[in-house]
């Protein structure tokens, strides 16, 4: 972790002086409000404090303030995340948090997780960010509670539920690159019932996704790759005394073209989640949840408008969990899931389903100025047996307003169908013999709460075995000895004046342990600020966001450099239910690569309009 001091204390020393305890002396403007509760971190709704866990919640409101088209844009704002993209809207997104692979964070949507049984990712640029109502974003490993996947943390999103009488919302939105965003969505609640339906569509003419001088010849297509995106969402709900059903949907479907030919330049594709909960208090201590649903990733591939592969992925999803209160303090949790995952596609995979059964246990107490979070799993894959992990958090407050963090975690990555079983192709091929990774997190913080905002520290140290990649020729799949990920994030937000300002910054050392090299593809810093304020009927913000150089290849050779990204956002409100709405990205035009021979989207400007219900804006 030495190796990140340096830099960090020179990149930490303006963000302290920006965010220091001498604020309150610049007419800081502070306001009491009620703590955020999510239910990701713990499996249960706790407040962000409780959970011990480094996390940042986005709602509705902020996502309508920030006002971005896709998932991977609005969460390249969180402390933690890392994209790589290749191209614009609807190309591939492959995230990292906390310098962790792509495959290291688990997607859930409304508990059930999401992603491609082949490649073992979720499509973040696929999902459709018009039917989110909340996005939960826990730093950490958690595969205590849910298993593979959750070595560098969890990201889970809400569908909407309907609230107060019924009411439509409707928003259009329009400008560069061709691009229109319409979205439309009717809900309410009757009684013991509630209901949602929603509907977008997204469609962008695009970018040309790689550079004309690529090193790849069949790489260089030097048009627009477009992208649309139709998605639906539906829930229904409805309460029995002590119990609850919900059920819920989410679907999105489109077309999407890329630079890939003679093998592929195009895909049509398909995601899906949907579930139904039943959730009953057979007891005043006693909780219990029952949860079965399926997901879907579903890609059929083509080559200058002829069919070429598909790869159509299934996961079937039953989750039990019981929560006990033992005590005012002490809530124990017990649970089990299980999921079948299933391969459909014309490359012949010789396996194409694999079953894992879970079972879990987890304690949170709290002993005057102490919380304790312990947890235990154990999971059972067909594919390579069993494997147990946990975790342990402890919080002290040492003051009323400041609180000191200390947790371990272990997490294990299972190895996808591709890496397994993927045949002989172009020469690249998988290997059965491949083994789990495995990762070890240890983490210190201090998180203080001052009248005039909040503010947040913590270090980290992530050690990864059997870490999986390709070896040296590109051929197979490998496991790689060790690598190991030092980490350093600081965050705060305030009021000063009437202006609402937020700042995090992130420094990363993330290294294989036996070559010493940079892992590929990872900003070693980011830095994050935000700006907003109301001037009567408008609002404004402003975000930056900076990110250092990365190496885009093992051997640290090709150097990609770091970059600034300005972001505005204007809103006003022509009544008390309309609003007009631009957004400006890339505000200075900056030109930059993530991956290496992929351009990234220039200056762009949308318009439009906004319709929501006085009463349901009050509401919220």
């Amino acid at each position: 972790m030495f190796r990140i001091v340096p830099v960090a204390v020179r990149l930490l020393f303006p963000f302290v002086l920006a965010l220091s305890p001498a604020i309150p002396a610049i007419a800081v403007e502070t306001s009491e409000s009620l703590p955020v509760v999510l239910v990701t971190a713990t499996r249960t709704a706790r407040t962000v404090d409780q959970t011990l866990a480094p996390v940042t919640v986005l709602e509705r409101e902020d996502i309508v303030n920030i006002d971005v088209l896709t998932v991977p844009e609005l969460l390249s704002g969180v402390p933690g995340v890392d994209f790589r993209l290749q191209g614009g809207p609807g190309k591939v997104a492959d995230m990292s948090l906390r310098g962790t692979n792509s495959g290291h964070v688990l997607l859930l949507v409304d508990g059930i997780p999401l992603s491609s049984a082949t490649v073992g990712t979720p499509a973040w640029e696929y999902l459709p960010l018009a039917q989110a109502e909340r996005i939960e974003v826990v730093r950490g490993p958690r595969s205590s509670l849910y298993g593979s996947s959750a070595i560098g943390g969890i990201v889970q999103m809400f569908t909407p539920q309907g609230k107060g009488p019924a009411h439509a919302e409707v928003s259009v939105m329009g400008g560069s690159l061709d691009t229109y965003d319409v979205r439309a969505s009717v809900a309410g609640a009757t009684d013991d019932t509630h209901y949602y339906l929603g509907g977008g569509h997204l469609y962008t003419a695009g970018i040309n996704a790689t550079r004309p001088a690529s090193s790849n010849f069949w790489l260089d297509e030097p048009d627009p790759d477009g992208y649309r995106n139709s998605s639906l969402a539906f829930r229904l709900g409805h309460r029995f005394g002590n119990a609850e059903i919900n059920v819920h949907l989410v679907h999105a479907e489109g077309h999407n073209e890329f630079d890939g030919a003679p093998y592929a330049n195009a895909e049509d594709f398909l995601q899906e989640v949907a579930g139904v909960d039943l959730s009953l208090s057979p007891l005043a201590a006693w909780q219990t949840r029952l949860t079965v649903g399926e997901s879907r990733d579903d890609r059929d591939d083509f080559a200058n408008g002829v069919f070429s592969s598909c790869f159509h992925t299934s996961r079937v999803y039953t989750a039990w969990q019981n929560d006990l209160t033992l005590a005012a303090d002490h809530l124990l949790t017990v649970g089990v899931d299980h999921q079948n995952e299933h391969v459909s596609s014309d490359t012949a995979f010789t396996v194409t389903s694999r079953a894992n059964s879970g079972v879990f246990l987890q304690h949170q107490a709290t002993f005057g100025r102490h919380d304790l979070i312990a947890g235990i799993r154990y999971d059972d894959n067909e594919a390579f047996g069993g494997h147990t992990t946990g975790n342990l958090a402890y919080g002290l407050h040492l003051t009323t307003r400041l609180q000191f963090t200390a947790a371990w975690g272990s997490a294990f990555k299972a190895p996808t169908f591709n890496d397994l079983y993927y045949p002989l192709f172009w020469g690249y091929h998988g290997n059965p013999d491949l083994r789990p990774e495995t990762a070890h997190t240890s983490e210190v913080g201090l998180v203080g709460t001052p009248v005039w905002g909040k503010w947040e520290v913590r270090a980290f140290r992530t050690d990864i075995n059997g870490l999986i990649t390709t070896d040296a020729t590109y051929t197979t799949s490998i496991n790689l000895p060790r690598a190991r990920i030092d980490g350093l994030e600081a965050g705060g937000t305030t009021r000063i004046a009437s202006w609402d300002l937020s700042a995090a910054l992130s420094v990363l050392d993330p290294r294989d342990r036996d070559t010493d090299q940079t892992l590929p593809r990872r900003a070693r810093h980011t830095a994050q600020f935000g700006i907003a304020r109301q001037f009567g009927a408008l609002h404004s913000t402003l975000t930056v966001l900076n990110q250092g150089g990365r190496y885009d290849d093992k051997a640290n050779t090709i150097h990609l450099p770091g970059y600034a990204l300005v972001n505005l956002h204007l809103g006003y409100a022509l009544d008390r239910s309309w609003t007009l709405e631009g957004r400006v990205g890339n505000l200075l035009n900056k030109g930059y690569e993530t991956i290496s021979g992929y351009n990234s989207p220039g200056r762009t400007m949308l318009i439009g309009i906004r319709y929501v219900p006085y009463q349901r804006a009050e509401s919220d």
